[in-house]
């Protein structure tokens, strides 16, 4: 998929070396003061533009997500661990677990996939169970059929797959199936993009779909008819795999593919710019 031509893009790369630990990142995030952190495969990276700070989990696991709240508490979520990290009487951030707090019958709950801050509400979604922090307790879901997959924060309303059952919203304490939901109980979510009337769902293998806001339900729909450039978008996350996408702005959105790089789409949904190792000098 072409996009207007260009030379190459102004980008910084930081590799290993630069930084002093692995190859592999899993979760990208910055403060409202600019500084970058970064969920490694051993450890979370803090950047503040000129140093590299390495900071350990208890058990020196793989970092897969992490979240900031309003103000400006991060958590981190790894293996069988997870926390928040607030700066000590020195200003160094510092790390705090959370383990403490967790019953003994959920302990061993694997790796951590996602964090969503909610309000005063921190969600850590786990392959089994669903946890909330909130007033320095924890309140607990379990899965009921194969494993959650993702969750998604729409509009400060939480989102969980879970695989064998669909799409669920957390309504009054409750994992609720949504209308349609269940079409999505084989079907990897990675994105869940909320537009003007509807939310667009972006699957890993099986291309992108619209849930249509009615009443109180949801429509769904494939989003290939929308257009010529929405099937051409379609076509190309089938063959390149989806794997994330945001919204840039109130005209632009990013989206990520295992094979294809990251497209650069307009709210017509096409495609104005492509970041790959061509566009950036990157091999």
């Amino acid at each position: 998929m072409p996009a207007q031509e260009r030379g190459l893009l102004i980008t910084q790369h930081y590799s290993p070396e630069d930084y002093n630990a692995p190859l592999q990142n899993w979760s990208v995030i910055k403060d409202s003061r600019g500084v970058l952190y970064v969920g490694n495969s051993n450890c979370i990276l803090e950047y503040d533009g000129i140093e590299w700070r390495r900071i350990y989990m208890p058990n020196f696991s793989t970092v897969r997500n992490l979240a900031i709240d309003d103000r400006d508490v991060l958590y981190a979520g790894a293996y069988n661990e997870l926390g928040y990290l607030l700066p000590d009487e020195m200003g160094e951030l510092k790390y705090n677990s959370l383990i403490h707090l967790i019953d003994s019958n959920y302990l061993s709950f694997g790796d951590v996939w996602d964090i969503h801050c909610i309000k005063d509400e921190v969600y850590f979604l786990t392959d089994n169970y669903l946890f909330r922090y909130k007033n320095q307790k924890f309140d607990y879901w379990l899965n009921k059929k194969e494993r959650f997959y993702l969750s998604f924060n729409v509009d400060k309303k939480l989102f969980v797959q879970e695989m064998g059952t669909g799409l669920m919203k957390l309504e009054q304490d409750s994992l609720v199936l949504i209308h349609n939901g269940d079409y999505f109980s084989d079907k990897r979510i990675h994105t869940i993009i909320p537009l003007e009337n509807s939310l667009l769902i972006c699957t890993r293998t099986k291309g992108l779909y619209l849930l249509n806001k009615f009443h109180n339900s949801y429509q769904l729909a494939p989003f290939s008819d929308l257009s010529e450039n929405a099937k051409n978008l379609n076509n190309f996350f089938l063959e390149n795999t989806f794997y994330y996408g945001i919204k840039l702005n109130n005209d632009l959105f990013a989206f990520g593919s295992i094979t294809g790089g990251v497209l650069i789409v307009n709210s017509n949904w096409e495609v104005v710019d492509v970041i790959n190792q061509e566009s950036t000098g990157v091999v």
